[in-house]
């Protein structure tokens, strides 16, 4: 994952997110960015996950490239 994507959270988002790290240390997570980009990569698959089981075509085109079902996956797998 060499690119990279910033942005801001509002305050109240990014307090919760740290009361979360604190209160959970068994997680591992250590900042809140960590945390940030696991819920969003969550997020992420769980829309991809049902676009997949309903897609009509065999892949999806990015400006990157063209990603298979299979690619998708393979993508979300390595993220865990």
């Amino acid at each position: 994952m060499g690119d990279s994507y910033s942005m801001k959270i509002p305050r109240e988002l990014a307090d919760l997110f740290q009361k979360i790290i604190d209160e959970n240390k068994e997680l591992g997570y250590r900042t809140i960015s960590q945390y940030a980009l696991h819920v969003l990569q969550d997020h992420a698959k769980i829309i991809l996950d049902k676009k997949i089981e309903t897609m009509q075509k065999e892949e999806i085109i990015l400006e990157k490239g063209k990603y298979t079902k299979e690619d998708i996956k393979k993508i979300f797998d390595k993220m865990k």
